[in-house]
């Protein structure tokens, strides 16, 4: 069913695509893979991300469509450390750090899924390291941009928006952490979960506090 439901969504962009007069159409999808941040760095040895690929280049191929495909990858621990604190405060789990990474082990995890979508699109995918990008001083998401056909002055002059997705403290992942050992049902530790996110800034207040 699960693919059932993937065919019938990349028809369905299909059809949308192909109706559109726009000279370009930018689709961003964190979790188009079926992959997310609390089960990214777990084994993928069942995982068939070259199938996945071959569907969604099926759905964009056509003598009209000219698709290129662009994935950000970054400092590996860094990123696992920030996909345990993203599973944490959405209530996934309450396992501490090495608890947590001792399931989610495998570092080489994002570069199997780009082995995988390589080895179906070819040089028509672009690996981006967000360290490198950010390190030349450019605009996150300037590689995009730029395939979609804008220039460098014009997404110079691009003004950056607020962050939506906001890390949390870590006394608020802890406190997440502990609240949900205590036996809290599922829908009460998200409920408590998602006020924590709200009033982040209580956490903030209370971390300064401590270390002055």
């Amino acid at each position: 069913m699960k693919q059932a439901r993937l065919r019938f969504a990349l028809w369905r962009f299909r059809r949308q695509v192909m109706v559109t007069k726009e000279p370009v159409v930018l689709i961003s999808d964190e979790n188009l893979l079926g992959t997310k941040s609390e089960t990214l760095f777990a084994s993928r040895q069942q995982a068939n991300f070259e199938a996945v690929a071959r569907l969604l280049d099926r759905a964009c191929s056509s003598p009209h469509l000219d698709c290129r495909y662009v994935v950000y990858v970054r400092s590996r621990e860094a990123w696992r450390a920030s996909a345990y604190n993203q599973s944490v405060k959405k209530a996934k789990h309450h396992l501490d750090f090495p608890s947590w990474c001792a399931i989610n082990e495998s570092l080489d995890a994002p570069d199997q899924i780009v082995e995988a979508l390589r080895l179906v699109l070819g040089d028509r995918l672009d690996v981006i390291a967000m360290e490198d990008e950010l390190g030349s001083g450019a605009l996150l998401g300037s590689a995009v941009l730029s395939a979609c056909g804008l220039s460098k002055e014009a997404i110079a002059a691009l003004k950056t928006p607020s962050r939506l997705n906001v890390s949390l403290p870590q006394n608020a992942v802890d406190l997440i952490r502990v609240l949900g050992q205590q036996g809290l049902e599922p829908k009460t530790l998200k409920k408590v979960a998602d006020c924590i996110k709200e009033n982040v800034h209580l956490f903030d207040t209370v971390a300064q506090e401590s270390s002055d």
